[in-house]
């Protein structure tokens, strides 16, 4: 697979092959239609000894545009793709899952610490929980022809590993690993979820989210309030 690229068919409602805005003011519409392989040298305009990336569209008959790209490129725009989309994965599980039909899992993780018991709490089952979508498309891109899904899963896992390193372990301290940063965005990410355990029900939570931060949580604060607020997360 090393040299082969990837020719991505795509039904083009709108496409325009000159240069310049589209004749009805509307941009192109894209939509996969499939994939198979090209061998690099094979792509118009490229030649046979040719390593770079390329990208290539055609226009052809029937509004079908071909782009023809390598395949590790394709797999990497799929795996970027998997893991931002896992941000508003987390963000909907949270706040309507979490805060919602399976609060009875969740809740203890906003327990202060001195009510704890131990170090596992019953929101850590939600690891495995999301462990599963990943692991199904491991198994269906190693296992069928459509390759292509395992690198969805690698998305995923990656977001996984990102929030286990900045939730479990740089915002509560459930491991000793890293020193807290003074960057603004960091302490943005510490300050939005300090806000969000500052409630310990159910109802009425904000900052659901991890990587993307509201712009109030940016702004400077006096220290003792700053303080306090990111010390909800220890609490």
């Amino acid at each position: 697979m090393a040299n082969k690229a990837l020719r991505v068919a795509f039904y083009c409602a709108d496409f325009n092959p000159t240069p310049g805005p589209s004749p009805n003011g509307r941009g192109a519409s894209l939509t996969v239609l499939s994939t198979s392989p090209l061998p690099l040298g094979e792509g118009p305009g490229v030649g046979s000894n040719s390593q770079q990336t390329y990208f290539t569209i055609h226009h052809q008959k029937h509004n079908h545009v071909t782009i023809d790209m390598p395949t590790w490129l394709l797999y990497t725009l799929i795996t970027l793709a998997a893991y931002a989309g896992m941000e508003f994965m987390a963000w909907f599980t949270h706040k309507y899952v979490m805060h919602g039909l399976l609060w009875s899992w969740h809740a203890d993780h906003h327990l202060p610490k001195h009510e704890k018991h131990g170090f596992f709490e019953k929101n850590d089952r939600f690891f495995l929980v999301f462990a599963i979508p990943s692991m199904i498309c491991y198994m269906i891109g190693g296992l069928t022809t459509h390759f292509w899904v395992l690198f969805i899963g690698v998305g995923i896992s990656l977001y996984g590993l990102t929030y286990f390193l900045i939730h479990d372990v740089y915002i509560h301290r459930r491991f000793s690993w890293f020193r807290r940063l003074e960057g603004n965005y960091s302490r943005a990410i510490l300050r939005a979820h300090g806000m969000h355990h500052a409630r310990r029900t159910k109802e009425d939570g904000e900052s659901f989210g991890l990587l993307v931060v509201h712009p109030k949580f940016f702004k400077k604060r006096n220290k003792k309030e700053d303080e306090q607020l990111i010390g909800n997360n220890e609490a």
